[in-house]
């Protein structure tokens, strides 16, 4: 079956400096994929490019094998919809009206809500936990619920991919799980999901295939037992790294080892 979204190849600069530089990906139907890497390795970068935020300036990007810089903005809004990094909600718009925000794809410029947005926009609120915090002003919001909020919006756009930059950066753990566990569930009707993140173990509980990043260029990509394993994570990452699994459930977990526990693994002092 032919890819949703299809990158071939792409180059990205700022200015005279590339930051991508000649990654090709694909985002299958149906899959929650996990971009990772340092920072600065071209994460942020390559989820504008999926999202028309940014041109490539080599390669393509293709949505259902069309380049997506022949398709019409607002019909490309209909299919992919984008939640940024740490979006700020300064805003006195309530919450529900933020989410209704997602439906603009569907309305003409000048038309009215129909029936068939509000009914959307109250399932999304339902879905998100966020259906008693409705008339709440998005700026009076924890980081969590704003987070939420922003998500919400995102799903009641109904796209067919979901392009999510660090969404539970800044949340407490509760919340992490909450939000990615609303990933899973958007993803688990066919729909496909691309996140990039930078807690590794969080990838491999949610992640169902993983593409690892480094200064600009994809070192390698597959499932999250095949990619998230020491070798490739220390070469990336410079830091010595302990991989193990949570009982019962076989997914992997990944922490970082400070040097001074490499030296001394039984936690006492050195002689």
């Amino acid at each position: 079956m032919r890819p949703l979204l299809c990158l071939r190849n792409v180059n990205a600069e700022y200015g005279k400096t590339r930051v991508i530089d000649g990654v090709s990906l694909s985002v299958r139907r149906g899959e929650i994929l996990s971009l990772i890497g340092p920072n600065g390795a071209g994460k942020t970068t390559l989820s504008k490019l999926m999202c028309r935020v940014m041109r490539p300036t080599a390669g393509s990007v293709e949505l259902d094998g069309r380049d997506v810089w022949q398709i019409q903005a607002k019909h490309y809004a209909r299919h992919v919809a984008h939640v940024r990094q740490s979006e700020k909600l300064a805003w006195s718009f309530t919450v529900e009206q933020v989410v209704l925000m997602g439906r603009f794809a569907h309305r003409g410029w000048m038309s009215a809500y129909k029936s068939e947005d509000h009914r959307v926009v109250e399932k999304t609120l339902e879905m998100t936990g966020l259906r008693e915090l409705k008339h709440r002003t998005v700026d009076t919001l924890s980081g969590g619920e704003a987070q939420r909020t922003m998500l919400a919006r995102a799903i009641a756009q109904d796209p067919r991919l979901l392009v999510l930059d660090e969404p539970v950066a800044h949340l407490d753990i509760k919340h992490q799980l909450r939000v990615l566990d609303m990933v899973r569930c958007f993803a688990s009707d066919g729909r496909s999901v691309v996140v990039c993140l930078h807690d590794l173990t969080l990838t491999a509980l949610y992640a169902d295939r993983v593409a690892l990043l480094c200064d600009g260029a994809l070192r390698t990509e597959g499932r999250p037992e095949q990619v998230l394993n020491k070798k490739d994570l220390e070469a990336v990452y410079g830091t010595p790294v302990q991989i193990s699994r949570f009982p019962g459930i076989g997914k992997l977990k990944i922490s970082a080892i400070p040097e001074w526990a490499e030296q001394d693994p039984a936690g006492g002092e050195n002689s």
